[in-house]
């Protein structure tokens, strides 16, 4: 730390930069060893930041081009598609400019929303400007003003999911080097992870599609200066609203429903027919007013332009199933239907008759014998068990370099491909735990004492994914699509296995003290 910063923080009333003894503070320390130890993590974060700023500049460049350009009018997209393909990356050079946030920075921020969750909650937000730890560390590497939360967040949704997946991978080597697991010993379970949305109805769901066409048209009608004749559309919204209560109450009978029912189709469709004849109508205007924007704009308004194509289209599909199960009873699959307005990634998921059906994930975790996570999966929709085992597996012997001698799942992976894929790349104990397992193993193995412990500790996997969800959020989700949810949910692992780590070195310290006090104890 620079006196510089020592005396920027002494202004802002920081008089003391000791750490406490928390958990976080752990979590930063041994983060702290890890970079010491692998610097390339902060080259990895750097090359993120680097790509994003890129893309950023090689728009700011077309721009650039396109206002000096003297034939505006036409650009055509096959044009521009030409241009920005013209600006490779390589050709582009990033200058001087504003002071960057450092990599380990951002590094410092990831863990922290991987162990709070959020930046944007108040109470993780409170906690992040409050906290101690984070003061020392940004004082130690010579910040002196706390960065905003929007900078935080961008600078730390740059960072891949292939460095976060590397990172994960740095821990598995430091956990092996320093023999606090053997990684001969596996456990891999799947669960469910709700999703950033509301619980859907195929009426609401329609609601929300029309809504969004409706608002995204007006948008372009600002832009094209056009009128957008509001008042017909407020009286049909009303309506369709009006339905969407009275059947959402539930307290319809049959007959009164199926005429509710009516009624929001007659009004839905009035709508769609009306948007879908005013976006036929403003299609050819739009390529042309389109290629009179600069790029940068130019690629927003095609996006919503877009949108509104797609909304329109899935709110005919939903109109279809909703009438076809209100008033012809007929039931749907719910892969079939539109689950969500904000994440179309989200699949419905229910495991085990007990529990309650989700609307998000399911992700396949693997952990160790001593707690490390060394495997997630996150397939799209709600994919079986047991055709994810062999990625999981996989995965977990790229980062580990070491087979299992020893796997225990559940009855929900047992396949005979499965089995004797395992055997193939020679694992020893292939405990799959329930009828179908058993009917896969033969008595005598089932019967031996390897098996019955496999079995036994088949229960850490499901200890340990509660620990995940109450103590990191594991359990619910608040980012948006696939790729963003794998994202947020490395985190949370990266972050826990750096807890994991401190425990598991806690733990050797206080058995090499007990034996070197025997040891004492017996040569006196």
């Amino acid at each position: 730390m620079t006196n510089n910063t020592k005396i920027d923080f002494l202004k802002q009333g920081f008089l003391f930069f000791e750490t406490v003894n928390s958990n976080f503070n752990l979590i930063l320390n041994i983060a702290s060893e890890l970079i010491t130890k692998h610097p390339e993590i902060l080259d990895w974060i750097k090359q993120d930041q680097d790509k994003y700023c890129k893309e950023k500049k090689r728009l700011r460049e077309l721009d650039k081009q396109f206002k000096s350009s003297e034939t505006i009018s036409l650009f055509s997209e096959s044009e521009l598609k030409k241009m920005f393909e013209a600006i490779s990356e390589n050709e582009i050079t990033l200058n001087v400019g504003r002071p960057r946030m450092q990599p380990i920075i951002v590094l410092l921020f990831l863990i922290f929303r991987g162990y709070h969750t959020s930046f944007c909650k108040k109470h993780s937000a409170d906690l992040l400007m409050e906290s101690i730890s984070i003061r020392s560390w940004l004082a130690k590497y010579g910040v002196s003003k706390f960065p905003g939360i929007t900078t935080i967040l961008e600078n730390v949704n740059v960072v891949s999911n292939e460095t976060r997946e590397k990172l994960l991978t740095l821990q598995c080597d430091m956990v092996f080097e320093e023999s606090l697991d053997n990684f001969k010993e596996s456990f891999v379970d799947s669960t469910t992870v709700a999703g950033n949305t509301a619980y859907p109805t195929d009426i609401s769901v329609l609601y929300k599609l029309l809504s969004r066409s409706y608002s995204n048209m007006n948008k372009i009608c600002v832009l094209l200066n056009l009128p957008m004749s509001e008042s017909y559309f407020k009286e049909w919204f009303s309506e369709v609203k009006s339905c969407v209560f009275s059947l959402a109450m539930g307290k319809l009978k049959k007959p009164k429903k199926k005429k509710v029912c009516r009624k929001l189709i007659k009004s839905t469709l009035k709508i769609e027919n009306r948007l879908s004849k005013k976006y036929n109508q403003l299609q050819a205007e739009m390529e042309y007013i389109l290629s009179g924007l600069r790029p940068t704009l130019r690629i927003r308004f095609s996006k919503i332009w877009k949108n509104i194509k797609l909304d329109l289209d899935d709110s005919i599909k939903v109109l279809k199933y909703t009438q076809g199960g209100i008033i012809e009873g007929k039931k749907y699959k719910s892969k079939d239907k539109i689950l969500s307005v904000s994440d179309e990634d989200v699949a419905f998921i229910i495991k085990g008759s007990l529990r309650s059906a989700v609307i998000g994930y399911k992700p396949q975790l693997a952990r160790s014998k001593n707690g490390i996570i060394t495997a997630l999966e996150l397939p799209a929709g709600n994919a079986p068990d047991s055709q994810e085992l062999i990625p999981v597996l996989k995965q977990i012997i790229r980062r580990t370099k070491i087979i299992p001698e020893v796997l225990s799942v559940d009855d929900g992976y047992s396949s005979l491909h499965n089995l004797k894929w395992l055997e193939k790349i020679g694992v020893k104990t292939k405990s799959f735990n329930g009828i179908n397992g058993h009917r896969l193993t033969s008595n005598e193995d089932w019967e031996s004492e390897v098996y019955k412990v496999a079995r036994a500790d088949r229960s850490l996997i499901e200890g340990l994914i509660s620990t995940l969800k109450l103590v990191q959020g594991f359990g619910t989700s608040r980012r948006l699509g696939l790729e963003n949810n794998r994202a947020e949910m490395l985190e949370k692992i990266i972050s826990y296995n750096f807890s994991r780590i401190g425990m598991l070195r806690h733990k050797k310290c206080e058995k090499e003290r007990r034996e070197a006090l025997f040891k004492s104890r017996d040569a006196a």
